[in-house]
């Protein structure tokens, strides 16, 4: 996943009052589980009115590498502009949503 995203969601993670269950890929930690994350989809689309749209696949893994859970997030948010800011406003909006869902998941699902 790429950095930022990473970062991201990381932070979300410590938004919810959950930074103790979190530990970075670089950090010399282990966790009774993994979550993996795959970037399906991050657009601006134009039919049908401009929206931003993020699409999130997470699984959790647990010991062995057994998946405990998976689930797939979407968020979609109108674009008001269609200009880079516009595009930023909606994508970062639509993220917030999805990154949102899948701490509230996580929680429930371990």
């Amino acid at each position: 996943m790429p950095k930022l995203l990473q970062a991201k969601v990381i932070q979300t993670f410590e938004n919810a009052g959950m930074e103790s269950e979190v530990t970075r890929p670089l950090d010399d930690a282990t966790a009774d589980y993994q979550l993996l994350l795959e970037i399906r989809g991050f657009q601006v689309l134009l039919q049908g009115g401009a929206a931003a749209e993020v699409e999130l696949s997470a699984k959790i893994v647990g010991e062995g590498g057994r998946v405990v859970a998976s689930r797939t997030f979407r968020s979609t948010t109108p674009v008001l502009a269609v200009d880079p800011p516009g595009a930023v406003a909606g994508l970062a909006e639509a993220f917030g949503k999805a990154a949102t869902d899948l701490v509230l998941w996580t929680n429930e699902a371990t």
